[in-house]
């Protein structure tokens, strides 16, 4: 395992020996580039991961090809919508969310944000 990541690091590099079974994750901008390879490198490592997006739609085409490519088996991948410049659409992902999970402890262990300005 590499002690210091910097500019050419991978997201193997930075996952190298890691286990994330068991872990929630919820990755923002799975709608394109590093969004996407971050919920593909976490799912591969073992985690159940809740990829956000403004646009489903281009958040399903985005990830479609790494699903085809069986990369999420190892864990779990679903797509949720988020703007997180929209109130209401964070409080509607937030009650999607809480209705999923059960107990407070089943909850999510981290947050990759993937934040833009636009």
């Amino acid at each position: 395992m590499v002690d210091v990541f910097g500019a050419t690091s991978t997201t193997g590099d930075v996952l190298s020996g890691v286990n994330l079974h068991g872990k929630r994750i919820l990755v923002t901008g799975v709608s394109a580039g590093i969004g996407v390879e971050t919920a593909r490198s976490l799912a591969a490592h073992g985690a159940q991961v809740v990829g956000a997006a403004r646009n489903l739609a281009k958040a399903k085409t985005a990830t479609a090809q790494v699903l085809n490519e069986g990369t999420f088996n190892v864990g779990g991948f679903e797509t949720i919508e988020l703007d997180l410049a929209d109130l209401k659409s964070v409080r509607r992902c937030a009650d999607a969310l809480l209705a999923k999970t059960p107990s407070v402890y089943a909850g999510f262990v981290m947050l990759a944000t993937n934040l833009v300005a636009r």
